[in-house]
């Protein structure tokens, strides 16, 4: 069978034609895709009181309170699973004191600050509760804030310990209402105990 020019440019013009609209479906379908996981997103934020609990002393584990936020987005990624990428930052608001064999020197230390991400892989288990699954990377900066020795203040050099682990944890929220929450959770970081207690929105 032969195929003369004009039939040949009509079949090239018929598969430029084709290849342009499929590229435009292509297209469409991509943005109405992007505006689809967009519209089940949400940004999300915390506001946090944190007790961390940790060794900073050879036998002396203590006990220190931080105050802080989170930001995040949240996917809805199936009916009853979120997830949430987030960011930390916090600052300490309570320390602890530790003293040596004799007691006769003791020191207070605190948190200064700390900064982090997280990801957190959240369950809808009725309108009321959810409960979450967490893995964090943060730094956490420990200071020295004060020295007595039998019980008078000294003068000291300022010191300060930073370490940045991984760490992972469980939670629970009760959903307020539709844009707020509030929150308990637990997390080890590195063989240190972090609960944290927190008020969560979306907007």
């Amino acid at each position: 069978m032969t195929t003369d020019k004009s039939s040949l440019n009509c079949i090239s013009k018929l598969d430029i034609f084709t290849r342009t609209i499929m590229r435009k479906q292509i297209t469409c379908a991509l943005a109405l895709l992007a505006c689809s996981t967009f519209a089940q997103a949400d940004w999300v934020g915390s506001v946090n009181y944190n007790n961390f609990s940790d060794k900073v002393l050879p036998g002396q584990d203590g006990d220190f309170g931080a105050f802080g936020f989170t930001g995040g987005y949240r996917f809805n990624v199936a009916e009853n699973i979120r997830v949430v990428p987030e960011v930390r930052i916090g600052f300490g608001i309570g320390g602890d004191s530790f003293s040596d064999a004799t007691g006769t020197i003791q020191s207070d230390f605190e948190i200064n600050d700390y900064l982090g991400v997280a990801v957190r892989g959240e369950y809808i288990i009725n309108e009321d509760f959810y409960a979450f699954a967490v893995v964090s990377y943060q730094n956490i900066e420990v200071k020295l804030d004060s020295v007595r020795v039998n019980g008078q203040s000294v003068p000291f050099d300022s010191l300060t310990n930073s370490n940045t682990e991984v760490g992972a944890g469980i939670g629970g929220g009760w959903q307020i209402n539709e844009k707020n929450a509030v929150e308990l959770s637990y997390e080890d970081i590195d063989g240190s105990d972090l609960v944290t207690l927190g008020y969560r929105f979306n907007f």
